[in-house]
């Protein structure tokens, strides 16, 4: 069977490869609907054609009998039924298997009289004007009539026509609100579209993507493809996610309530507001924002991992650990609590609470290397430095290839005056033969038991690595002062 890409290009449609300007979108469209080809499908298409002399496709003076993407549709799926949108007249040849609505995609009544078929679709594609406001009005209608487990794409998201636009004055370009809504999990306060109207299918979006132009990395937004699933908790995920990088700060505090007031089942603002008090040393108002929003949710560990670091600011650290306990019960979990909460209290110097929790963990999951690191710092951080030598020495029998035991052992070594170790660390120096990280810190501990011939050769090692060359030089000028 011939390929979409290929169909496309026969029919001269700009969504293959030779029609300019080369979309290219048959290529995503094939690896897609592949599998569903023979399947009886309903399609519809909003701009069913573009000539030289009307660009944008705003001309009632046209009048086709053939549309290339209809044409190509209908000989992809042979079993479909495809319905075709423009404000030109077209009839596609008189074909069976088309049906075509006249109208604008500014008006929604017009757009209205695709509903009024009381059909659904499994695809429905906006290759109209390409301007942000009609592929907003039509979004806020028509995303309705979609199937579950449908396709909502929208097409050529740049450049839309300066004409339209300037007459409607849209707040932002459609691409503009997807990245947005994919930033934070729902749409902003948009203009002329109210943000109600597309704020409204938040738990129907089962995923967004946008595509760059001509599928090339490096370039803008060119196509969205929204997938609906009913009952889709995806909006909440982005809504988790969008401090991933960076914490969310008192700026924010405006949005995040907004969202709450727009999805008040969505327990990730109440948690975000509750991380910006907590921040703060707010600790008894982030305390009552994390039980709204574990109120609202099916168990999280962050929301849960951050209560039990509330309790502890306050001083209730019996609560705390009782919560972790509770945690806890998986090793996954263990482990992420060991660590999160473990080093909190570390940082914080309430070294006897890190102790109970990371021996309740270690209880559960003793060979988790993670935990008997911290143990070591909880000993270094008592001044035990050769209990905290042997939890170190046990993280790297565990896991012996993460320099940072390395380091920590060699640490605590040094203050224990000890100089019996470097046959440990040369037998495991296969464990990094690549790596020059280790050839630095091999070069550290030769310079510590004076052997500066060995350390001077180790450093030149490191130095061939172009992100340890300015350690490494300091390393080796500090060790030719020696054996001057």
């Amino acid at each position: 069977m011939d390929t979409l890409t290929k169909l496309a290009n026969n029919n001269f449609t700009d969504k293959g490869g030779k029609r300019f300007p080369f979309h290219g979108y048959t290529y995503l469209y094939d690896m897609l609907f592949s599998k569903i080809r023979n399947d009886k499908i309903e399609i519809l298409e909003l701009g069913l054609a573009r000539t030289n002399e009307d660009f944008r496709g705003r001309s009632l003076l046209r009048k086709f009998d053939y549309s290339p993407s209809v044409n190509m549709w209908l000989e992809y799926f042979p079993n479909s039924h495809v319905t075709g949108f423009d404000l030109s007249s077209f009839d596609a040849g008189g074909h069976d298997s088309f049906t075509f609505i006249q109208g604008d995609l500014g008006n929604a009544d017009d757009l209205k009289k695709i509903a009024g078929l009381n059909k659904s679709f499994d695809i429905i594609i906006d290759d109209g004007s390409h301007a942000s406001f009609h592929q907003q009005l039509a979004f806020t209608i028509l995303f309705a009539l979609l199937k579950n487990d449908g396709y909502y794409i929208i097409e050529d998201l740049l450049k839309p026509p300066k004409k339209i636009d300037f007459e409607y004055n849209p707040s932002h370009t459609t691409a503009e609100l997807l990245m947005s809504f994919l930033k934070t999990g729902y749409f902003p306060h948009t203009h002329p579209i109210a943000d109600s109207e597309l704020n409204k299918y938040l738990d129907s979006i089962g995923c967004v993507s946008l595509f760059n132009q001509y599928l090339r990395e490096n370039t803008p937004a060119q196509l969205a493809l929204i997938y609906k699933k009913e009952n889709s908790n995806f909006y909440k995920y982005r809504s988790k996610i969008q401090f991933i990088d960076s914490p969310a700060s008192e700026s924010d505090l405006g949005s995040l309530l907004k969202y709450s007031e727009i999805s008040p089942e969505n327990p990730y603002p109440e948690y975000h507001i509750a991380q910006i008090h907590f921040n703060n040393g707010d600790y008894q108002i982030a305390l009552d924002h994390v039980d709204n929003a574990l109120a609202k949710a099916d168990f999280d560990y962050e929301i849960s991992l951050l209560k039990i670091l509330c309790l502890y600011e306050k001083g209730q650290c019996d609560a705390a650990f009782e919560l972790c306990k509770i945690t806890t019960d998986n090793a996954v979990l263990t482990e992420n609590l060991a660590k999160d909460v473990g080093n909190h209290l570390i940082k914080r110097g309430l070294i006897d609470e890190a102790i109970r929790i990371l021996n309740h963990c270690l209880g559960l999951c003793p060979m988790t290397s993670r935990i008997h690191y911290l143990l070591g710092r909880c000993m270094e951080e008592n001044k035990n430095y050769t209990g905290a030598g042997n939890y170190y020495k046990s993280a790297i029998d565990i896991l012996p290839t993460l320099l940072l035991y390395y380091k920590a052992y060699f640490r605590v070594s040094r203050l224990l005056g000890r100089k019996d170790f470097l046959p440990y660390f040369d037998d495991r120096r296969i464990n990094f033969k690549h790596d020059k990280r280790y050839n630095l810190l091999m070069s550290r501990i030769y310079f510590y038991l004076q052997d500066y011939c060995s350390a001077l050769r180790e450093a030149n090692d490191a130095s061939q690595d172009k992100e340890l060359q300015d350690e490494a030089e300091i390393l080796i000028t500090k060790t030719k002062k020696f054996m001057e």
